[in-house]
């Protein structure tokens, strides 16, 4: 269960600006010749001019003030502690612990196979111990045996003693970062002779080894946009037979900063050769996400009505796993870099979902009735969300998707990858060219007119800010 649904509910209120409204709400409080009236007259201007929620805690301390028999020391603890509880309210999605779910009630997975990429930790993990609550079968990925191995373990240690024995989980070896690796595991798994009813691309890396510097794959293409885009794409693409026949559904994980990415820094990093930015690739790569979420909605739905298979993008929120593990914080050395994680972690707890939080989305498209899912949908907290600018240009669309072709054919012979490559775009990404529509207008019309019903009554508060520019991708 989750509160009714907020516009800005995936958004986490930044940190410096609540940091700003706490300390200027302590700074009133000792202040306690300040007039009653000077004291709401801040305090409302403060609120009415950051948008409600975010300044609550501010609130708070200025209804304090008027009670000016209040103990210094009762103010600023009631307005730390405030603070605190907001924090962790925002970045849970706007849910109080007993809002949580109970997953192995209904049994809604009952007799599918879910496969689940990237699950040896975080939010895949968590994913894969309730996907099996809810009775599913499940087929978890990692990079190397012993992190499979684990990953069975852990998703065992976490079971119910009586669901731990009948479980069935399969644990294969995943690499996005060589393409002949994932051909390898798709035929890995249908030597397994289970069908797919879901797949759930949950595997991802924002980081490389060495930030700062380019990391390329075996196959040539810098690490983040293989192992976050084209890996998953060809695993897809390998997979879409077994979805379609058990009319199946993909889940696709991106996340909200694919909107700092524009039309034209899309294009640009498609093309040009700027300085390395891990923080603008990985946004690119979850604009690709998206983009490519959209161009498989259509193929779908242009097959048959209703589609055979349903798609949909998750944005999961911040959530504490080792994905950030190559940040450069996480890799300073001597007292510094302790005092940084120090504030760092304390930043995280307040501000970060855990990964069972994280995972209640992916959960949510995953087995809820396709009826009340918007097919082509893009998810956060269990609500559809608006979908980045760019994720909705069309000539964008066609650009990505020959640029993909491009990158994936010159390395691995997949009949038809991807589908629909749009006419009349040459290799030469680089170059806008003028392009064919891909699929028929009522198809590419409809997943547009779907997503804008769905959230025409929210208010749509998201400010776009420009990414860094960023970074050259193939070498």
């Amino acid at each position: 269960m989750v509160l009714p649904f907020l516009p800005f509910s995936h958004k986490i209120a930044f940190p410096g600006v609540t940091g700003f409204h706490l300390t200027l709400a302590v700074l009133l409080l000792l202040k306690f010749w300040t007039p009653s009236w000077l004291s709401f007259g801040i305090v409302a201007t403060a609120w009415v001019f950051f948008k409600g929620f975010s300044s609550l805690p501010f609130l708070v301390g200025g209804l304090l003030l008027g009670r000016n028999y209040t103990p210094t020391w009762l103010s600023i603890l009631a307005v730390t502690a405030t603070w605190i509880i907001f924090q962790r309210f925002v970045a849970s999605g706007f849910r109080w612990p007993f809002f949580y779910p109970t997953f192995g009630v209904q049994q809604r997975g009952a007799g599918k196979v879910a496969l689940i990429t990237g699950a040896s930790g975080g939010i895949g993990l968590e994913t894969a111990i309730h996907l099996v609550e809810e009775g599913c079968k499940v087929v978890v990925t990692a990079r190397t045996r012993a992190k499979c191995d684990l990953a069975i373990r852990n998703i065992r240690k976490a079971l119910s003693p009586e669901l731990r024995d009948k479980a069935v989980i399969h644990a294969l070896e995943l690499e996005f970062l060589s393409l002949a690796n994932v051909r390898r595991f798709v035929d890995e798994f249908k030597a397994l002779n289970l069908p797919l009813d879901i797949l759930i691309n949950n595997a991802g890396d924002p980081y490389p080894p060495v930030n700062g510097e380019w990391q390329m794959s075996s196959d040539g293409i810098e690490t983040t946009i293989q192992s976050n885009f084209l890996g998953p794409m060809v695993l897809t693409n390998l997979l879409k037979d077994m979805l379609r026949a058990s009319h199946g559904r993909v889940v696709i994980l991106g996340s909200d900063c694919a909107e700092c990415i524009s039309v034209a820094e899309c294009r640009r990093l498609m093309s040009e050769h700027p300085n390395f930015n891990s923080n603008a690739i990985y946004a690119f790569s979850k604009l690709l996400d998206q983009i490519w979420a959209n161009n498989l909605t259509k193929e779908f739905e242009a097959e048959a009505r209703p589609p055979l298979v349903n798609v949909y993008t998750v944005h999961p929120g911040v959530v504490r796993t080792n994905i950030r593990r190559h940040e450069p914080i996480n890799k300073r050395d001597g007292y510094i870099g302790k005092v940084l994680r120090f504030f760092h972690g304390i930043h995280d707890l307040l501000q970060s979902k855990t990964p069972f939080e994280g995972c209640l989305t992916t959960m949510y498209c995953a087995l809820a009735d396709k009826n009340v899912l918007v097919n082509g949908g893009y998810y956060c907290d269990e609500h559809v969300h608006s979908l980045p600018p760019a994720a909705m240009d069309d000539k964008l669309e066609a650009e990505v998707m020959a640029w993909a072709h491009q990158l994936i054919s010159q390395r691995i012979n997949i009949d038809g990858m991807p589908v629909a490559r749009p006419t009349g775009v040459t290799a030469d990404v680089g170059k806008p060219q003028e392009q064919t529509s891909v699929g028929d207008g009522d198809v590419k019309g409809g997943l547009r007119q779907r997503v804008s019903s769905a959230v025409k009554q929210a208010v749509d508060t998201t400010g776009i800010t420009q990414a860094d520019k960023t970074s050259q991708l193939v070498r």
